[in-house]
């Protein structure tokens, strides 16, 4: 029997492919080294080459630093991957839509990376500023027992690196680390802060009873309380600028130098 013909003046309906049917070949894919593998676009232009090397540079940059496989590497991977296949079947607005999203994921993974190791370099700087602390002290008390009591400090170092751990945490999320760092560079930098700010107190208070420096706080001067020692060097500790201020009142090159 005869299969029925199609009726006449109905074309017979498609459904429209959104993108070219690519083999695999020219697909995007990751290799077992965990690069990305793609075809460049057909049709070479400047653009394109352009963007080819960006999504090229990225990969690499979150092969290094993100590790294959892991949840990070993953994600970006995932939008890096569309946009590789997007570029290949020439739509470039998209592709670099595409991308400049895989780039913002990969800086943000990159920045929260950061802070950890930042973070974890002032968790390993007490160490050293605690070593700081003790050699100051015993220095001093030492060579010139009248200056300060030594428990004054004391305290004076350690309420120092309170205000250094205090000012890392509550300023973590604004300080700038979107950017490719060493991680030595990073936890070197983050433990350096405590012994800055012990090393700062200390010339503080020294300059504080030698009577070199004037700092009020509220209606009056500061004495030679521990309470107000333990203020001042905390201040000190929290906040590099107010340190440096009133470093450069001691040595004279400020007007207002009391």
């Amino acid at each position: 029997m005869a299969e029925a013909a199609d009726s006449p003046g109905i074309a017979p309906t498609e459904d429209p492919s959104p993108e070219p049917d690519l083999p695999p070949l020219f697909r995007a894919q990751v290799n077992e080294q965990g690069f990305l593998m793609f075809a460049p676009p057909s049709t070479p232009t400047a653009e394109g080459a352009a963007l080819t090397a960006d999504i090229v540079d990225l990969d690499h940059r979150i092969h290094r630093r993100l590790g294959v496989n892991s949840s990070d590497w993953n994600e970006v991977m995932g939008v890096l991957t569309n946009a590789a296949n997007t570029l290949t079947w020439g739509r470039l607005d998209d592709a670099r839509e595409l991308f400049a999203r895989a780039e913002a994921i990969w800086l943000a993974h990159l920045e929260e990376r950061n802070r950890l190791r930042y973070l974890t370099g002032v968790a390993i700087g007490i160490v050293p500023a605690a070593a700081v602390s003790a050699i100051a002290v015993t220095t001093v008390s030492a060579l010139a027992p009248r200056v300060a009591p030594a428990h004054t400090l004391a305290l004076v170092c350690l309420f120092a690196a309170f205000g250094s751990v205090t000012s890392v945490l509550t300023r973590l999320s604004s300080i700038p680390l979107a950017k490719e760092m060493n991680n030595t560079t990073l936890i070197v930098s983050g433990a350096a802060r405590p012994s800055v700010a012990v090393l700062f107190a200390l010339t503080v208070q020294l300059a504080i009873v030698a009577n070199l420096v004037s700092i009020h706080l509220g209606s009056s001067a500061t004495g030679a309380s521990d309470a107000a020692a333990a203020a001042v060097a905390f201040a000190v500790g929290f906040s590099e600028r107010f340190a440096k201020d009133i470093i450069v009142r001691i040595s004279g090159d400020s007007p207002t130098a009391s």
